[in-house]
């Protein structure tokens, strides 16, 4: 199923009514909005887009009934194909500048061109029986409103608009493709590895060291990222070789 709406409140809350009506969605089913009066982001921010500028849709996954232990590993996916999806647009001139920040927020430098928010629905122990992934990419629009702190977008980067009707089945290609490959990469075992690799190589700041803040504390500390583990809690090691850990929401890049 490929939906197009000229305006929802959200994305995934639309994709979330369809299912609850009973109809049953194949993995891959997108729902997508011109205009979105009440899109959502991460850590409960709002998202803001254009209408008819960016690409913002909901994309239906179902990812083999992963365990506990393997949720993070959607997240990973669905970032990597992100990132991927719009190095290739951006061109190779920009390509290595598009990174994955930790968690899974897409960035052209230190400006942020996409977001994602992924809600999991769980089965009695635990495994995952379907996702729904609303991403948000900035692809044509050229401003934004000063309550953004630092946004930017495809045509920003290069110069020109593109055609979004032309993107939408690119991306949503990707994404499927991707979490789709976890449960034969979980089943193989030495590829988890390979793939968790592909993650480290696409972070943010994952260079050295960089200024981060405990959200609890306020505080504010230099460390560089040593490696995300399988939970997605975040390893940062500190100038004296001590490591500490965070899950998301407890520490955040300072910018």
């Amino acid at each position: 199923m490929e939906l197009t709406l000229q305006q929802c409140d959200s994305t995934n809350t639309e994709m979330k009514r369809i299912i609850e009506s009973g109809r049953f969605l194949p993995s891959g089913s997108t729902v997508r909005a011109i205009a979105q009066t009440a899109g959502r982001g991460q850590r409960g921010n709002s998202w803001e887009a254009e209408p008819g500028k960016n690409l913002t849709f909901s994309i239906l996954l179902r990812p083999g009934g992963l365990l506990p232990k393997h949720h993070f590993l959607v997240s990973e996916a669905i970032a990597i194909a992100t990132a991927s999806f719009l190095a290739g647009i951006i061109g190779d001139s920009h390509k290595d500048t598009v990174k994955i920040k930790w968690p899974n927020d897409i960035y052209f430098g230190d400006r942020k061109i996409a977001g994602i928010l992924i809600e999991n629905s769980l089965g009695m122990s635990g495994q995952i029986l379907q996702t729904i992934a609303g991403i948000g990419i900035n692809i044509n629009q050229q401003t934004f409103s000063d309550s953004i702190p630092n946004p930017i977008s495809v045509r920003n980067i290069i110069g020109s608009d593109l055609d979004l009707d032309t993107l939408m089945p690119r991306i949503s290609r990707s994404v499927t493709a991707f979490v789709d490959s976890l449960a034969p990469i979980i089943a193989s075992g030495t590829s988890l590895t390979d793939f968790e690799s592909m993650y480290h190589s696409w972070l943010w700041r994952a260079d050295g060291f960089y200024n981060w803040r405990d959200t609890a504390s306020g505080e504010i500390f230099s460390a560089k990222i040593d490696k995300v583990m399988s939970n997605g809690q975040i390893i940062l090691r500190l100038h004296d070789d001590n490591t500490i850990g965070y899950m998301f929401k407890e520490v955040e890049a300072v910018i």
